[in-house]
């Protein structure tokens, strides 16, 4: 189960980095932004080149750093 954002960063041994692909406007950036920062966008630009956010998420009980 994951768990709520919270505004630091957990120090950890665990660290998992997501990439995201697809065709344009499909919701890529959208999606990262309900994912890190809990926010709807209704209206967002094209994104040009590469964006990179981290959260922290309990997973099974250990705390796991995600860079998507």
């Amino acid at each position: 189960m994951v768990s709520n954002r919270t505004s630091y960063q957990v120090q950890t041994d665990n660290f998992r980095k997501v990439v995201l692909l697809g065709d344009a406007g499909v919701g890529k950036s959208s999606l990262i932004s309900r994912f890190v920062y809990n926010q709807v966008t209704r209206v967002q630009g094209p994104t040009v080149g590469a964006q990179e956010h981290a959260r922290s998420i309990y997973l099974n009980q250990s705390c796991t750093n995600l860079t998507v």
